[in-house]
């Protein structure tokens, strides 16, 4: 499977260190190997440090960091990334209601309607559109943080947080995304093997989403989009579950194993 994606910043070369890491970590999850998935995610994180204060990139990039360590036992370094990825998804929060947005690429009949009506529409419905996906990750982020410490994880806490989070996801990504049904996996009895096969559904949905960012607004739009896809959500069953590869996601991702990082 090839994902496609145009960043068209300088340091677009580092964008798709990044992209590569994470999708990896996301093929890992979907074959059932977490400690591969989440060495992916670490070397993601090494290729991502910023210094932006608008930078979604970095903010997607500490919330993986964060599972990662949670799946290693590093419960320290797992809450120091996700509270880091917590304040970075405020501040995109913060400055996507004020960047512009330029009045191109009207999408949909709706959105050709809008902007004949006024450019000040189609403007605010875009910006607002943003807005939703950043807190959705943000929420995703904070809900992540239930798992830093790995060895004892409060099951009834974070099976409540998943059913409170869930319609509030669904309305934003849809009922049927994926991180809806991990966010069910995390309170009815679901075995690693779904769970996995979850992931494998995200990382198809991935591949189609990219086909759109190289038409996103701007080069700020492009990398909130594709942090957001790449934005990674914990379920209680990989947690408890042994590491491992899953037999019916393996066949769908055999022919794209991910290098090794170097030890």
């Amino acid at each position: 499977m090839t994902f496609a994606f145009e960043i068209r910043a300088a340091s677009a070369n580092g964008v798709k260190t990044w992209v590569d890491a994470a999708t990896c970590g996301l093929r890992e999850m979907a074959r059932g190997r977490k400690l591969e998935a989440a060495h992916r995610w670490l070397d993601a994180a090494a290729a991502s440090r910023s210094e932006e204060d608008f930078d979604p990139i970095e903010a997607a990039s500490r919330s993986n960091a964060g599972i990662a360590h949670s799946l290693l036992g590093n419960c320290t370094e797992a809450e120091q990334c996700l509270a880091d990825s917590e304040r970075a998804w405020r501040r995109v929060i913060h400055q996507s209601a004020f960047l512009d947005i330029p009045i191109t690429g009207a999408s949909s009949s709706f959105h050709f309607r809008l902007a004949a009506s006024g450019p000040e529409a189609l403007i605010e419905t875009r910006r607002r559109r943003y807005v939703q996906l950043s807190e959705a990750a943000l929420a995703m982020t904070r809900f992540n943080r239930l798992f830093a410490d790995s060895k004892n994880p409060k099951s009834n806490i974070i099976g409540a947080r998943a059913r409170e989070l869930r319609p509030i996801l669904a309305e934003i990504l849809g009922p049927a995304s994926p991180e809806t049904r991990l966010l069910s996996a995390s309170s009815e009895p679901v075995d690693a093997t779904s769970v996995y096969a979850i992931y494998a559904d995200k990382l198809t949905e991935v591949s189609v989403r990219t086909q759109t960012f190289a038409a996103a607004l701007s080069d700020r739009w492009a990398r909130l989009e594709t942090a957001i896809a790449l934005t990674a959500l914990m379920a209680l069953p990989v947690i408890v579950a042994r590491n491992g590869t899953s037999e019916s996601a393996a066949e769908e991702t055999r022919h794209t194993d991910c290098n090794p990082s170097p030890k």
